[in-house]
Formats: structure tokens, C-alpha cells, sequence
């Protein structure tokens, strides 16, 4: 109450959502997931988004849609990995568990 009384449009700023933020974390989350098996749904969840918001929210972020920047994603990294002398059996393992 104290801080409130003293700072109030300081204390109520922290328990206002930063769109930064907001933005970084849905970054991070689909960075962090790039090869794993998740929906579209489960990156909207795992964001603290409903699966509508999500999509804007990312084509706003990533200037492309979800289902396209994951396809070129893991198309970069599987290139990365040929180009770094990893066997085309690894790569394929690697992004068949992921893709299915």
C-alpha cells in the first residue's frame, strides 16, 4: 500500500503487460521449440495466447506465417548441419522425429 500511495503510476506500470516482452517471449518459445512436435495450438498456449492472436501476433513479429517460418527453420537447420559435415543419416533422424 505504501508503494501504491508513493509511486502509484510506477506500481501499477509493473503489473501492466509489455508488448516487448510479450514479443521476446513469443520468440523464445518458438525458438526453443523450432524442431520439437508442437501444434500451432501449443505454441499459442505455451505464449499465453489464444491460437487467433498468435498468428498476427507472429506474422507481426517474424513477417511470415507460423507454418512457414517453422518449414524454413528446419530446412536452415538441417542445411546448417550438412554444411557442418554431419551425416545425412543424423540429419534425417534428427528432423524425422521432429517433423512427424
Amino acid at each position: 500500500m505504501i508503494l501504491l500511495e508513493k509511486f502509484p503510476v510506477e506500481f501499477v506500470q509493473i503489473f501492466k503487460p509489455d508488448s516487448v516482452s510479450k514479443d521476446n517471449m513469443l520468440r523464445q518459445i518458438v525458438e526453443k521449440n523450432i524442431l520439437n512436435k508442437l501444434t500451432l495450438n501449443e505454441l499459442a498456449f505455451l505464449s499465453n495466447r489464444s491460437l487467433a492472436k498468435f498468428k498476427p501476433d507472429f506474422e507481426k513479429e517474424y513477417g511470415v506465417s507460423p507454418g512457414k517460418y517453422i518449414r524454413e527453420r528446419k530446412l536452415d537447420i538441417a542445411a546448417h548441419a550438412i554444411g557442418e559435415g554431419n551425416a545425412l543419416s543424423h540429419i534425417s533422424t534428427l528432423l524425422h522425429k521432429h517433423l512427424h
